[in-house]
């Protein structure tokens, strides 16, 4: 028994140490922001994502290379 709620602890923390890397918090960044940005911007390579700790904060910094800015037919004023 005492194995057992022992294997479920570690589990448990193998699971959040996955969730709360930053390196793998980056990837998934860089694979959700990168359709959305090339929808307005000419990316002329993939976008960097980089994650840096500042006392309790996480930084984190997004990086685009672009050709050229996509044409707007209209812009909203904001």
């Amino acid at each position: 028994m005492k194995y057992q709620v022992m294997e479920q602890r570690l589990n448990s923390v193998l699971e959040r140490d996955k969730y709360n890397d930053p390196q793998n918090i980056c990837q998934i960044l860089k694979g959700e922001l990168s359709p959305i940005i090339s929808n307005y911007i000419e990316l002329t390579e993939s976008i960097d994502v980089r994650c840096k700790k500042s006392g309790e904060k996480l930084l984190f910094q997004v990086e685009i290379e672009a050709k050229r800015v996509r044409p707007f037919g209209y812009l909203p004023k904001l």
